[in-house]
C-alpha cells in the first residue's frame, strides 16, 4: 500500500467521488475536504503529497490558497486543478505560470491516474 496522501478539494460530491474512485484503483490514501477548515486540518494532520482542486469550489480561491501554502511550506504538496468549463481561462493561465497542472474534466481513468502517478513519481 502506498503511503502517499492525496486530498481532493471539492464541494461537489459527484466529482470528488469519481476522482476518489479513480485514484483508489491505484491504491492511494485518498481523502476529501469540503470546506476550508477541513482542508487545513487535513493538510496539517496528513502532510499530503498531492492536492487536487476543483476550480469551481465556492468557498476558496484556489490560486490564492496555493500561493499562500507555498509561501508557508517549504515542501508544499504537488497541485492539480480540475476544471469543467472554459470560464476559468484566467485562473488556468495563472495556474500554468505557477507550474500547476490544469486538467479539463471529463477525462478517462487512465489519463488521470497516469497524470497522478507522474506527479507522485510512481
Amino acid at each position: 500500500m502506498d503511503n502517499r496522501t492525496i486530498i481532493i478539494v471539492d464541494d461537489s460530491n459527484s466529482l470528488s467521488n469519481k476522482l476518489r474512485g479513480m485514484l483508489n484503483t491505484v491504491s492511494h490514501n485518498v481523502i476529501t475536504a469540503e470546506n476550508c477548515y477541513e482542508l487545513m486540518d487535513k493538510i496539517y494532520k496528513t502532510s499530503p503529497t498531492l492536492l487536487i482542486f476543483n476550480m469551481q469550489v465556492n468557498w476558496l480561491h484556489p490560486i490564492e490558497f496555493v500561493t499562500e501554502l507555498k509561501n508557508r511550506q517549504a515542501n508544499a504538496p504537488h497541485i492539480i486543478f480540475v476544471y469543467e468549463n472554459n470560464n476559468d481561462a484566467l485562473r488556468i493561465s495563472e495556474a500554468s505560470k505557477m507550474d500547476i497542472i490544469c486538467v479539463k474534466y471529463p477525462f478517462t481513468m487512465l489519463e488521470f491516474t497516469t497524470l497522478v502517478k507522474d506527479k507522485l513519481n510512481i
